[in-house]
C-alpha cells in the first residue's frame, strides 16, 4: 500500500490591500467580500440584538443592501432618533416601535388627564348646585319630576327650599350693595314675579 502524500497548501495568507486592477478578479472579490460583510452584519444582529445596516455599491454602480432587522428600519431610526454631536452619533432611543409606543402612551395620558380635570370641574359644579349632566344649558331644577319616587321628591323639595333661601340671601346682598332701583324676587309669597321697587 502506498503511503498517502499530504498535499501542502499555502494556507491562509495575508494579502496586500490595494485596488485590484483585473476587472474579473475585482468583481469576484467584491461578491465574496460583500457576502462576508453581510454575514458579519447578520451575526452581530442575531448574537447581540444590535440593529445593523450595510449598503455597498459595486464597481458597476449597482447597490446592494443588508439590514438587521431590515435596512428601512435601521435607516429610519438613524434619521429620526439619533443626533449628531461633535461627529459622534449618540443613540437616544432603543427602537422605533418602542418610541412610538411611548409616544402613544404619553398621548393617552395627556387625554386622560384632561378628562379627569374636566370631570373634577363638573363634580365641583354639582356640589355647588350647578349643572347636572342633562345637557349644557340644563340644571338640576330643570329635571322632570315625573319619574321621581317619594324619597327623591322630598329631596327635590328640600333642595328647592335651600335654593330659594340662597337666592333670597343673594338678593339681599345685592340690594344692600346697590342704591339704585332694583328688581327682586318675592320669595315669601310663592309667586315668582319680579317687581320694580326703589329703596328710600
Amino acid at each position: 500500500m502506498a503511503a498517502k502524500v499530504k498535499k501542502q497548501s499555502l494556507g491562509r495568507q495575508k494579502i496586500e490591500i490595494k485596488k485590484i486592477e483585473n476587472k474579473s478578479s475585482l468583481e469576484v472579490t467584491f461578491t465574496k467580500r460583500r457576502h462576508g460583510l453581510f454575514n458579519k452584519a447578520c451575526e452581530i444582529g442575531v448574537l447581540t440584538g444590535a440593529e445593523a445596516a450595510v449598503i455597498a455599491f459595486s464597481p458597476g454602480k449597482k447597490a446592494f443592501a443588508f439590514g438587521y432587522p431590515s435596512v428601512d428600519t435601521v435607516i429610519e431610526r438613524y434619521l429620526s432618533e439619533n443626533t449628531k454631536e461633535g461627529g459622534l452619533v449618540i443613540n437616544t432611543s432603543t427602537s422605533t416601535s418602542h418610541h412610538r409606543a411611548v409616544q402613544e402612551s404619553r398621548r393617552e395620558y395627556v387625554e386622560a388627564l384632561a378628562k379627569k380635570e374636566e370631570e373634577t370641574k363638573r363634580v365641583e359644579m354639582l356640589k355647588e348646585g350647578g349643572e347636572v349632566g342633562f345637557g349644557s344649558d340644563r340644571f338640576w331644577w330643570d329635571r322632570s319630576i315625573e319619574g321621581m319616587g317619594l324619597e327623591e321628591l322630598e329631596q327635590y323639595v328640600a333642595s328647592m327650599e335651600e335654593l330659594k333661601k340662597n337666592v333670597g340671601i343673594r338678593v339681599g346682598e345685592l340690594e344692600k350693595a346697590s342704591n339704585s332701583p332694583s328688581r327682586f324676587l318675592d320669595l315669601d309669597s310663592g309667586v315668582h314675579a319680579i317687581e320694580n321697587f326703589s329703596t328710600n
